[in-house]
């Protein structure tokens, strides 16, 4: 048991100093300092037509460090997935994360 342990913290300081985590957080700084994608995130969050929510999401997606932040959250997303189904077979259970 103690060897699962330590290679899980392993596992976890590898992902903390992996080149996705540094682009990820450098790509969400940036875009915390954006006035424009925080004013588009702000008008998707409480936006309800569909049509304009597409919109929104169109322009995010024209800004390129929104893009890179997004490929790096989904990609960071994949890997936990992968984890938690791994973890779901060694442990046998039905619902993980």
């Amino acid at each position: 048991m103690n060897d699962i342990i330590i290679k899980t913290y392993n596992l976890i300081d590898t992902l903390d100093n992996s080149l996705l985590i540094k682009e990820l957080i450098d790509s969400k700084n940036k875009l915390l300092s954006n006035k424009e994608v925080l004013s588009l995130v702000d008008r998707f969050n409480h936006e309800e037509d569909l049509t304009k929510l597409v919109n929104i999401k169109s322009k995010l997606y024209e800004i390129e460090e929104y893009k890179k932040y997004m490929d790096n959250y989904n990609k960071l997303s994949s890997y936990i997935l992968k984890i938690s189904n791994q973890y779901k077979l060694y442990t046998n259970t039905k619902v993980c994360i």
